[in-house]
């Protein structure tokens, strides 16, 4: 009896995706276990904003983004760019910059102004563009 690869991936695919915000805690918990012993080559940029953020480093809507960012990846096929799975939020934050006000996420700020030269600055988190630039 063959296995159905497509059937499974697609199961598979579909638990991962309805557990992404209790994965990415899992990865939230991962970094910082990975930081506190010492990894800074690999987290030098979560380190600098750990520390140069004021409290939240992470809120809600920060860990909203980043679960759909995992289903993205989760809905990605192998070795592809752009999977089947387009996040309404992920969209959103990018589109209108009254839908990122209040955005926190040490793990992932955007693109700052003081990064422009590696194309155009989206910053979700206007604090940590304030921050980097000042």
């Amino acid at each position: 009896m063959a296995i159905d690869i497509e059937a499974t991936s697609k199961r598979l695919r579909s638990i991962l995706s309805a557990d992404a915000k209790r994965l990415f805690e899992h990865m939230l918990a991962m970094t910082e276990q990975y930081i506190q012993e010492g990894w800074r080559v690999f987290y030098a940029r979560e380190i600098w904003f750990k520390e140069l953020l004021p409290p939240s480093l992470i809120n809600e809507l920060g860990r909203r983004y980043m679960a759909e960012r995992l289903r993205e990846a989760i809905w990605r096929p192998f070795g592809q760019m752009q999977g089947t799975y387009e996040s309404a939020l992920i969209r959103r934050l990018y589109d209108d910059p009254a839908a990122r006000a209040g955005y926190r996420n040490f793990l992932d700020v955007g693109t700052l102004q003081v990064e422009e030269i590696i194309g155009p600055s989206v910053a979700l988190d206007a604090v940590a563009d304030a921050l980097a630039g000042a």
